[in-house]
């Protein structure tokens, strides 16, 4: 018996991508499932890219919306660029 209560014969253990890692199979996606998720963050990332040009037209300066939005200051500069160009 574990922690748990259980013996290891009732355990669940997910089914190993390489037997030497500790990394775990996930369950194979479908195709309309990548997509779908591939357009909702495409999506995403053109709200962030609005979300960084209102923050710069309201006076933050490239350090702070990056500091605040996690992104690296040259994602905020790419942006930035993108779209005064």
């Amino acid at each position: 018996m574990n922690q748990s209560g259980r013996d290891a014969s009732q355990l669940r253990i997910p089914q190993a991508v390489e037997t030497s890692a500790s990394v775990y199979l996930q369950p194979k996606r479908s195709e309309t499932d990548v997509r779908d998720r591939l357009t909702a963050y495409r999506n995403a990332v053109a709200r962030r890219d609005d979300l960084v040009l209102e923050a710069k037209d309201l006076g933050l300066s490239e350090v702070e919306i990056s500091q605040l939005s996690g992104h690296s200051r040259n994602t905020v500069r790419t942006i930035l660029r993108r779209k005064a160009g």
